[in-house]
């Protein structure tokens, strides 16, 4: 993978294609440095256009958003439904000790009467403050309850919601790791969508527990690849960025059945490893599915894999399914990074622009729509709700926008 050095140039390239692609390697990859989050945090104050700052965002939030960012977000007024959640994710991820700094007056640039009226700063600061200040063991008693309400009263299981708690939960250091392992061992019942592996999925994902991969790895073979346990597995599996995983699926890769490449392959797609780049490359030219080979494709792409060009080059314009992905716009970004020219980088750039357009024509129809930071919360001993949008749409879901592509390869990203 190239030096964040190398990639910092780009930030400021005047394609917005290419500088969208360094947003989401950094979004991806959860790697910049300060240096690059400053440059982020300019971008973010400089640029005028809606999409990109919304990408500059979400790029933050996943890169230790600091004091910083934070003064870069409160000088900004949410537009819209997807700039309001994505500033209340970003907040959401800062450090613990700043948020318990904060106040309600500094938290005021949030409220916004058309797109989250219902918004309240105070109520968010207390929801936030009860959570930390819950025992740990009531912390896991009630995670296993919501679980059960949502199997009992067909609720639908909102992952932004029971993430925060998840994540408060193992960051104890009284975790009950013992009652964690005894419960990697029940069977639990099918008729729950798998909501219970899916909290043993966010579980391992927070802890980085090594044992629970070869689990991991079972769910994205043998579970539905569109259902919530095999997207949170992937999800999971791909938190380590180590080389333990990659190795594990090379160890199984050709022993499992055609159609469990699929769960493998994204299992690796955002291990910023190298050894799950040098695996993707390996299997890119010897995959025959061409759902799979796409997915290889479209990772390599991602991370500008120099060794990767030429093979997916040779995948345009009818050798790869444009179901999964747009390879054109990323083989552009990709040649660029790299310094390397080819003959159809002119047609690719405007595949990609074309593509982006439609996007943005599909957003214009979500701006209108009011956002609520906050869902209802009437039950007395519930999990508390927080800053979750009014509907959850599954990662595996059509995503809202219109665009036709799963929510987690459009605006979930």
């Amino acid at each position: 993978m190239h030096s964040n050095s190398h990639l910092k140039q780009f930030l400021n390239h005047p394609e917005q294609l290419v500088r969208f692609g360094i947003y989401d390697y950094f979004t991806d990859f959860r790697n910049a440095d300060t240096e690059i989050r400053r440059e982020l945090v300019k971008r973010l104050t400089e640029t005028g256009g809606r999409r990109e700052r919304l990408r500059v965002i979400r790029c933050l939030a996943q890169n230790n958003p600091d004091a910083e960012v934070f003064a870069a977000l409160a000088q900004l007024r949410p537009s819209d439904q997807l700039v309001c959640q994505a500033i209340s994710d970003c907040i959401d991820e800062m450090p613990t000790e700043f948020l318990e700094e904060l106040t309600a007056d500094k938290l005021q640039f949030l409220v916004n009467e058309k797109h989250n009226a219902g918004f309240s700063p105070q109520e968010y600061l207390d929801t936030k403050k009860k959570l930390s200040g819950t025992a740990t063991q009531d912390l896991w008693n009630q995670v296993w309850e919501y679980n059960e309400e949502c199997c009992e009263t067909d609720h639908s299981f909102s992952e932004a919601r029971i993430g925060k708690v998840v994540r408060e939960l193992c960051s104890r250091p009284d975790f009950p790791l013992e009652d964690y392992r005894a419960a990697w061992l029940k069977d639990y019942d099918e008729e729950c969508d798998g909501y219970d592996e899916v909290l043993l999925c966010m579980m391992a994902g927070e802890l980085r527990d090594d044992e629970a991969i070869d689990s991991l790895l079972r769910f994205v073979t043998e579970y539905d690849p569109l259902s919530y346990v095999c997207d949170q597995a992937h999800k999971t599996l791909n938190c380590y960025n180590s080389a333990t995983v990659p190795r594990r699926v090379e160890n199984i890769y050709h022993s499992c059945p055609d159609d469990a490449h699929m769960g493998l392959a994204f299992a690796l797609t955002k291990n910023s490893a190298v050894e799950a780049e040098t695996l993707m490359l390996r299997l890119l030219g010897s995959e025959k599915d061409f759902a799979v080979k796409t997915i290889f494709a479209s990772s390599l792409a991602e991370r500008f894999c120099p060794e990767a060009l030429e093979m997916q080059a040779a995948m345009l314009p009818d050798g790869y399914d444009r179901m999964f992905d747009e390879l054109e716009s990323k083989l552009f970004v990709s040649y660029m990074v790299n310094g390397i020219e080819h003959r159809d980088m002119s047609k690719w750039l405007r595949i990609g622009k074309e593509t982006q357009a439609k996007i943005a024509g599909w957003e214009e129809n979500l701006q209108q729509q009011p956002v609520l930071l906050r869902e209802p919360n009437n039950k007395k001993n519930s999990i508390p709700a927080i800053a979750s949008s009014q509907s959850k749409t599954g990662r595996n879901e059509q995503c809202p926008c219109g665009s036709g592509k799963k929510y987690k390869k459009c605006c979930g990203k």
